[in-house]
């Protein structure tokens, strides 16, 4: 004979009720008007219209890829481009070239001291930079009641 599951002492327990947002309150008085629930609070930046969403997840700039094109070709500057720093990502294209090409003539040794340094701070600095252009971004396509 196949074992029995013994009851479950639960099932005999009513359930809790819930008035007014407080578990265990006892049940209102009959005729009593309830109290209406608060309104759930609004979502964290919902926008009011989808297709704003859709057009800040196409164009928005994800820290991640700024970090990976800084870790692989940050001599370069492709992290700085990726951003929107144009200027800053020539400068750092054209003084990673010269620390390439004087690399070998050991000056590049001495310049890549402080370009080092240079990329070190550059990788905090982007990342402000592209949440910065996030923020605008949001600003652009969907201004806020004061706009």
């Amino acid at each position: 004979m196949p074992p029995t599951k013994p009851p479950n002492k639960r099932s005999n327990v009513p359930p809790a009720t819930v008035v007014g947002g407080q578990p265990g309150a006892p049940p209102p008085a009959p005729g009593a008007a309830q109290q209406p629930a608060a309104p759930a609070a609004p979502a964290a930046q919902a926008p009011a219209d989808p297709h704003v969403a859709l057009r800040y997840a196409a164009n928005k700039k994800e820290v991640w890829i700024a970090v990976v094109l800084w870790f692989f070709f940050g001599w370069f500057g492709a992290h700085r481009f990726y951003a929107g720093s144009i200027g800053i990502g020539v400068a750092e294209l054209l003084f990673g070239i010269v620390c390439l090409a004087l690399w070998f003539v050991l000056i590049g040794w001495i310049l890549a001291g402080p370009y080092f340094i240079w990329l070190i701070i550059d990788l905090i600095l982007v990342i402000g930079r592209i949440q910065r252009t996030n923020n605008r971004l949001i600003d652009r396509l969907a201004p806020g009641p004061g706009a």
